[in-house]
């Protein structure tokens, strides 16, 4: 008697296993049929048809279109800092800091260095949050993610949006070294208040270079990239503060600073300088240094940008404009000297 109640339980536990194979079969029929006969086969193709030509026509130069230019006269001297849409300084990678890309990578991307572009656990909490909340709240994006999102497509928190962002990474990360990728990446990040790039970030908010920031100064603005208005230094420095911590102990957890570094880089004054906001980073094409520029300053740029040939006087009360339509006709030239 015993036995045959055995055999039931057996085949109970068969049969149920054969019941759940067959209903994950149908489901993921029912996914492919959803997927192909509801259009989304198409527009997903579409969307990686795109993303490999962004790629494809893309160079190192794609991430750097938008310099600051910095001009200066025949003997020197700045006289004005020209800039596009966006206020950035480029760095090459052997010019940013080894704390900087330490830091970044150990609170924006920790596997970073051993994923090829997507981090599919983290898309995967990504999915799970926007099922249970019905919209998109969590990012899971790669540093190679958020570079293709800042510079090929726009911020916008859609599905397709999101593919397509996986499928530049994913070509990105064939094309580009890892190192090149980092670079492209600090060289472009929003870093608020109109900063783009820890150069200009370094320089609007502390007042010098990035390599001269010490290592609470680094994390404190490799803090702000993650959310610029929750981590602005201007209106919330609280929690930069608060992030700027938590990135040196995950910096310590990391191995990338001792026990001793992070005590010296806390609790030190990492906030911005007095005078960092001067400018503001707003953004302006033309960011004018000097407001009141006199004829003999526009000369000296004319006759230095025409081989010092005399041009005669000038009319013109401030060189700025003047100075930077002249550069957009002197392109290739090595005159003046434009730095930055």
């Amino acid at each position: 008697m015993s036995r045959k109640k055995k055999k039931k339980k057996k085949y109970r536990g068969f049969w149920r296993f054969i019941k759940f194979q067959i209903f994950l079969m149908c489901l993921v029929l029912g996914g492919l049929a959803y997927y192909y006969l509801g259009g989304y086969a198409q527009q997903i193709s579409q969307l990686k048809s795109e993303a490999e030509q962004y790629v494809k026509t893309s160079s190192p130069s794609t991430f750097k279109a938008s310099q600051t230019s910095v001009v200066y006269d025949a003997n020197g001297n700045q006289i004005s800092v020209l800039k596009g849409e966006k206020d950035v300084y480029y760095l090459s990678f052997d010019q940013i800091p080894t704390n900087v890309t330490a830091a970044i990578i150990s609170i924006e991307d920790k596997k970073f260095y051993q994923h090829g572009g997507v981090d599919y656990k983290a898309i995967m909490r990504a999915v799970l949050a926007m099922l249970r909340d019905g919209e998109v709240t969590q990012g899971g994006s790669t540093i190679t993610q958020q570079l293709a999102r800042n510079v090929f497509i726009s911020q916008e928190k859609t599905w397709q949006r999101k593919m397509e962002e996986i499928f530049i990474a994913l070509q990105m990360e064939k094309k580009y070294t890892k190192n090149e990728i980092l670079e492209f990446y600090l060289n472009n990040i929003y870093f608020g208040n109109g900063y783009y790039g820890i150069q200009a970030a370094s320089k609007g908010y502390f007042n010098t270079t990035v390599d001269q920031l010490d290592l609470s100064q680094i994390a404190f603005l490799c803090a702000i990239p993650n959310n610029p208005s929750l981590y602005d230094p201007v209106n919330h420095a609280d929690h930069t503060i608060t992030r700027r911590d938590l990135i040196l102990k995950n910096m310590l957890d990391d191995g990338k600073i001792t026990v001793e570094d992070r005590r010296h880089a806390k609790p030190s004054d990492a906030g911005p300088c007095e005078n960092a906001f001067h400018d503001k980073g707003s953004g302006y094409k033309l960011r004018q240094r000097h407001t009141q520029c006199g004829q003999r300053s526009l000369k000296r740029i004319l006759e230095h940008m025409a081989g010092d040939r005399a041009l005669g006087q000038t009319a013109y009360p401030c060189v700025e404009n003047v100075v930077f339509l002249l550069i957009l006709n002197h392109v290739g030239t090595d005159k003046p000297r434009i730095g930055g």
